[in-house]
């Protein structure tokens, strides 16, 4: 039996959409409605934007046993940590959005004012530096957590 080929979310969308039955868009999308896991994401948007793990654990301030650990599944981590990862991926919202409910935390919620810094420096291509700037002026809790000195 051929392999059939995996439709994007576009794609499946628009077969949904389509006046055909539930029974056929099954057949022929069933394959392409599961989900990523957060390894085959991260590596998807890493390869899209031609980063290597090293340039992405620089940007976003993380130790190299720990990103590498998160990049290979073996470890998972919270919400902030995830968010220094999509400013070190430079990851638009959407892209970080999914990163975080992958990684098995809430989403950025824009009525929450640290998180709508958050997603405003995310929606402005800024850095993890120019992100934590932002959430200084705000006096808003730093993605670094309490200790700064990591």
């Amino acid at each position: 039996m051929a392999e059939m080929k995996t439709l994007d979310t576009g794609e499946l969308m628009k077969l949904l959409q389509s006046k055909k039955s539930f029974g056929h868009i099954i057949s022929i999308g069933e394959s392409s409605m599961k989900p990523p896991s957060l390894e085959e994401f991260l590596d998807e948007k890493r390869q899209e934007k031609n980063l290597t793990i090293p340039q992405v654990m620089i940007a976003s301030g993380l130790s190299k046993s720990y990103i590498y650990q998160i990049f290979d599944g073996k470890r998972s981590a919270g919400r902030d940590v995830m968010l220094r990862i999509a400013f070190g991926m430079q990851l638009s919202v959407e892209d970080t959005q999914r990163l975080l409910t992958l990684s098995g935390n809430s989403s950025l919620y824009p009525k929450i004012r640290r998180d709508a810094a958050l997603i405003y420096a995310l929606d402005k291509r800024g850095t993890l530096l120019e992100a934590e700037q932002l959430l200084a002026e705000l006096g808003e809790m730093p993605l670094y957590g309490e200790k700064r000195n990591e």
